[in-house]
């Protein structure tokens, strides 16, 4: 009896030390990142399981795609071909917000445009700006590095929730030179993603001033009607709420503040209405006809 006693005393020792050696090894694996693309594999196969979803919000993508490229040239564009689609989206298409992902910055200039061209679409985008449409513009961390007052460069540091300290950088913003000031447009949306993927994003940067949001974010608050300050963040969750203090949306973030991207539906797919940005170009001229014909079309 004794013996039965000892050999199963020593058997419960060895699964609970393989137990806990199991535990570590997993752990260890996912520690390193081993387990990542297990995990990617995994959720393509719920997605394809799942299908696609209805999203919350009525989207429409306007695509600077091949056609647009053909018909206006490579980037940078004139910056008042922005201001005509948004108008016409805003004034005739009745959206609620638009989000641009295209980082304004005067860093992407190149030494050969016509400066006076750049001047006149600063001046016309600017100006529609100023007078504030909900639209949202691109800002990112990701050009790696910005250059100090002294001309010299260094990396670009992003912030997590909790540290403002004054050694954080801001992101790299859209920007309109006005004489010796340079203006930046209220609306400012992250369009960072997380590791090279498009598949988790870092929803909040806060920096000593001014705290910015994911570009998505930004939108929603926008289509709800929300101010700014109705975003509250914490280490483990963001949430839209009203004035009344009634939660809108209650995003939950992961140990290292990210948010996984909850796709609902492939990037080209039947649910995505898309336009051509040159096609509503054309419309917003077209608007403009003499032709009642023209304009009906």
């Amino acid at each position: 009896m004794a013996v039965r006693f000892a050999l199963l005393k020593n058997t419960r020792f060895w699964i609970v030390l393989g137990a806990l050696l199991a535990g570590l090894f997993w752990a260890g694996l996912a520690h390193a990142g081993l387990l990542r693309p297990v995990e990617q594999l995994l959720t393509d196969a719920r997605f394809r399981q799942r299908g696609p979803l209805p999203s919350p919000l009525k989207l429409i993508y306007v695509d600077i795609d091949a056609n647009s490229i053909l018909e206006l040239g490579n980037f940078p564009w004139d910056r008042g071909i922005f201001a005509k689609v948004c108008r016409t989206l805003i004034e005739e298409g009745k959206v609620k917000a638009i989000g641009i992902d295209v980082v304004f910055s005067e860093a992407g200039l190149p030494n050969i445009a016509d400066r006076e061209a750049i001047r006149r679409g600063n001046r016309e985008f600017g100006r529609y700006l100023f007078s504030g449409p909900p639209i949202v513009l691109a800002a990112t961390y990701a050009s790696g590095f910005m250059t100090a007052a002294d001309g010299t460069t260094r990396p670009r540091r992003a912030p997590v929730i909790g540290q403002r300290s004054t050694l954080i950088d801001p992101p790299e913003l859209p920007e309109w030179p006005v004489g010796p000031m340079t203006f930046t447009p209220p609306n400012v949306g992250l369009i960072d993603i997380e590791g090279g993927q498009t598949r988790f994003v870092r929803l909040v940067a806060p920096v000593p001033g001014r705290t910015y949001y994911q570009i998505s974010l930004e939108l929603a608050r926008l289509h709800w009607g929300l101010r700014s300050k109705d975003i509250r963040v914490s280490p483990d969750r963001v949430e839209l709420t009203r004035q009344d203090g009634s939660v809108v949306r209650s995003i939950p973030l992961k140990s290292d503040e990210t948010v996984d991207i909850n796709w609902f539906s492939p990037w080209i797919h039947s649910s995505n209405p898309r336009v051509s940005i040159h096609a509503v170009l054309l419309a917003s001229e077209m608007l403009k006809s003499e032709s009642a014909e023209e304009r009906q079309a």
